[in-house]
């Protein structure tokens, strides 16, 4: 998939999260905890367009970051191997969504959830 329908799919999901997440976000006790599983190491030029977009949607809908909202990342920098491992690891975080980049993150999120 190239950066362009990465960047709109992790649009499309933030949106999706503002949705339902709109009755809540008046509510600034809960802070929301999302995962993010990701293949790309954290200094790529991708890694940090991709990224910057996923929050900046937030942004736009009045969310604060860590404020109502905290973003959990594990990075498998190559590794896919790593994925199971890594959502496991978010799991732990007791995070209330996984966002997964690649199908072997999104595989690994969905076997970890199951």
């Amino acid at each position: 998939m190239k950066l362009a329908g990465k960047i709109v799919a992790l649009t499309f999901c933030a949106l999706l999260l503002s949705f339902s997440f709109s009755a809540e976000a008046q509510q600034p006790t809960k802070v929301y905890r999302i995962g993010a599983l990701t293949n790309l190491p954290p200094t790529a030029p991708d890694a940090l367009r991709l990224w910057g977009a996923f929050r900046e949607e937030f942004r736009e809908r009045g969310w604060v970051e860590n404020q109502n909202f905290v973003i959990e990342y594990r990075w498998a920098e190559g590794q896919v191997e790593r994925f199971p491992s890594l959502a496991t690891e978010l799991l732990g975080q007791k995070v209330d969504l996984i966002v997964a980049v690649s199908n072997p993150g999104a595989h690994a999120a969905k076997t970890a959830t199951s």
